[in-house]
């Protein structure tokens, strides 16, 4: 028998092998299909190496954790694998925050190998006839990657990932938390939980606000204990900008005016031969 981990929040395998059969009978032999993972495929920030989570994620931790996810989830790649099976059909992959470690190639190589076929990947956006598909987090101070330097060598045994502030909070801080209270996370508005937690776990409440005090203390005034190389200013920026739920339309329309041949309609028409999905395993 097959133990989840507490903090899995994926439990959609047999939905998404129907998803891709679905698309791929519709479509026949002769349509080839595209699908397009557009980030957080693999949530490889609460997945535990050795038992152990950490923020401080290296190329063989990267490794193993892809492993596990693959072995934890059968049905999901077996379709992938009957999806590139099929004359024509490809994957893209467009890395997001919570699967950064896909920056890495030896990951990459594990991803390809449980599907069987090779796998197109893009660290930032994937632009196909006039369509922009991003993933979003590179819009965002908290959670934007720098891709200019994803790696950390300095003073290291080996090269760990430069992770933005976000990521490091869910690392470090949200992990804990899941660990006691899978939900926290789920439940939505986040307001009216946290309004019944105080009322309802008013201790449980009360601890985790102090611990989640202490982690912006941390991050803010002692930076290297977290490998953070932002000054006090923009750490301080990034915590303001945080929301619950952020808008993306004007970043949307941003995009639309950078790139305006996707406002082309003949660019933009429908293309029913690519499929997108995110937020898997």
């Amino acid at each position: 028998m097959l133990f989840r981990s507490i903090l899995e929040d994926f439990t959609y395998d047999e939905e998404f092998s129907e998803f891709l059969a679905h698309h791929s009978e519709q479509y026949g032999d002769g349509c080839a299909i595209e699908l397009v993972l557009n980030g957080d495929i693999l949530n490889l920030l609460q997945v535990d190496d050795l038992g152990v989570h950490t923020h401080l994620i290296t190329e063989r931790a990267t490794v193993r954790a892809v492993e596990r996810i693959v072995a934890g989830h059968a049905i999901f790649f077996r379709a992938l694998r009957e999806f590139c099976a099929r004359p024509g059909n490809s994957i893209v992959y467009i890395v997001g925050n919570h699967d950064a470690g896909m920056l890495w190639p030896g990951p990459r190589r594990v991803f390809e190998g449980a599907v069987g076929a090779p796998v197109r990947f893009f660290d930032h956006y994937y632009c196909f006839e006039g369509v922009h598909v991003e993933h979003g987090n590179q819009r965002e101070d908290l959670c934007r990657i720098d891709l200019s330097c994803p790696f950390i060598t300095r003073d290291l045994p080996e090269p760990v990932l430069n992770l933005p502030w976000g990521s490091i909070f869910v690392a470090v801080w949200l992990t804990r938390v899941k660990l006691e209270r899978p939900h926290v996370d789920k439940v939505k508005p986040f307001s009216s939980m946290l309004r019944w937690l105080l009322l309802h776990d008013t201790a449980w409440a009360i601890k985790t606000i102090l611990l989640w005090a202490k982690f912006v203390w941390d991050t803010v005034l002692f930076r290297p204990r977290y490998h953070i190389v932002e000054g006090v200013r923009a750490t301080w920026g990034m915590i303001q900008q945080a929301t619950v739920y952020p808008s993306f339309d004007a970043m949307a329309a941003r995009i639309l005016a950078e790139n305006p041949e996707a406002l082309d309609r003949k660019s933009t028409r429908l293309n029913s031969s690519h499929v997108s999905e995110s937020r898997m395993p």
